[in-house]
């Protein structure tokens, strides 16, 4: 086993022919595919910080948004409680005053009444006194 020059020589210039090709052939275009990946990638991750940073502002203005709904529907329902409770309170008022009438109006047709017939009674107490004298001395 002898080292031959020739063999070492062609095997030189055959890995270097070969390094070169592969290196502008494969080598290269990939190094740059993935360094285009990792651009991508550190873009993206910049557009969703960016689009994170929006949306939660958005929420935000919806949350104060939804709030400010919200105070107006509790200031609605707050007045249209008060208005009804307001109308209930005059209702039974009116109710009171309608029944404090009916009662006054039953209570003076009662005492009619009863003038009424204390005057047939007085009118008849007499001739009620004669009967049951009558009756009482009338022989068996």
């Amino acid at each position: 086993m002898t080292i031959q020059i020739s063999v070492v020589l062609w095997t030189m210039i055959c890995f270097t022919f070969l390094y070169f090709m592969l290196n502008n052939l494969l080598f290269k275009p990939i190094l740059a595919l993935i360094d285009q990946r990792k651009l991508n990638l550190e873009n993206a991750r910049a557009e969703y910080a960016v689009f994170e940073q929006q949306r939660e502002q958005e929420m935000a203005v919806i949350a104060e948004a939804n709030e400010a709904e919200a105070a107006r529907l509790q200031k609605n329902v707050d007045e249209q409680a008060e208005k009804i409770t307001l109308e209930g309170k005059n209702l039974l008022e009116e109710v009171r005053k309608n029944r404090i009438e009916t009662v006054k109006q039953y209570r003076a047709e009662l005492d009619e009444k009863y003038a009424l017939e204390v005057e047939n009674a007085e009118g008849n107490i007499g001739e009620l006194a004669d009967s049951f004298l009558s009756n009482l001395y009338a022989e068996p």
